[in-house]
């Protein structure tokens, strides 16, 4: 008759060497013949499989709380609650009134935007938005996002708004400060961006990295290979002192409008 032999997996090797270790610490349950080996035995057995567990576990460990700058930092933002939409000065869309109209205007253009992070070949890496207008009575914009442009079509949109937090001074030059609030319910994500101060139609951004203060992470661990980790935040001065901060690391890569006639990703930045 078969008996069940259990190898210790990542997770496990994980757990023992962080302090993390509990009852229910899960195993790979193989059926095979021949004498069971339990994982303590295994352990105990290899010297040397410790070493290894050691090596592949601080090569492939998920984020830590301090992160080093050289390190890409890439944490989600989250509120609870929306920060921006009640018709502050600088956030967009708001409306306008004048003697013959009205409706919604916003300093960021509509339409498609491809997002490609810093040093990635032309055709990889690509993440596409669309910032649509939502109306003429109620001001937001509509945002999708989809890996390919022509899904954009059938992505889920959520209501948004863009948001000049702050000015700075970065190696001697003046950049604005911005993010993109998206969704209201249940809770808000945040992109955090800059750019070159300049007058008309905003058309590209600088994106910017995030990494959260230790503070602010909230971290669960991981769900088999499924990460929990974010960073709340929960006020403009927080989301504008972030943004202070990652505006003095390298950006993570670059938000830019694509013209509605243009189909080829190679002419993105055209």
């Amino acid at each position: 008759m078969e008996e069940p032999t259990c190898y210790p997996t990542f997770s496990l090797c994980y757990s023992l060497l962080f302090g993390r270790l509990s009852k229910s610490c899960p195993v790979r349950t193989e059926y095979r013949s021949g004498p069971s080996l339990s994982w303590a035995d295994a352990l105990s057995r290899s010297a040397s499989l410790k070493a290894t567990i050691l090596v592949v576990a601080l090569l492939f460990a998920p984020h830590v709380n301090s992160q080093s700058l050289d390190e890409v930092a890439e944490d989600i933002l989250h509120s609870d609650l929306p920060i921006f939409g009640r018709g502050g000065e600088n956030e967009w869309p708001q409306h306008f009134y004048d003697d013959g109209s009205f409706g919604c205007t916003s300093r960021v253009a509509f339409g498609d935007w491809s997002f490609r992070k810093r040093g990635a070949a032309v055709e990889d890496n690509v993440l596409w938005y669309r910032f649509s207008n939502y109306g003429v009575f109620h001001c937001w914009a509509n945002t999708s996002r989809a890996y390919e442009r022509d899904k954009l079509d059938g992505a889920d949109s959520h209501p948004s708004f863009f948001a000049l937090l702050d000015r700075a001074s970065v190696n001697g030059h003046d950049v604005e400060l911005w993010t993109v609030q998206i969704g209201a319910r249940p809770g808000s994500e945040y992109v955090l961006l800059s750019r070159t101060p300049a007058e008309g139609l905003i058309d590209t951004f600088t994106v910017l990295q995030t990494a959260c203060p230790r503070a602010n992470v909230r971290d669960a661990g991981s769900l088999d290979i499924l990460l929990t980790r974010y960073c709340v935040v929960a006020s403009r001065g927080e989301l504008s002192r972030l943004a202070r901060r990652m505006a003095q690391r390298p950006p993570l890569g670059t938000l830019t409008r694509v013209r509605a006639d243009d189909k080829t990703k190679d002419e993105v930045h055209e």
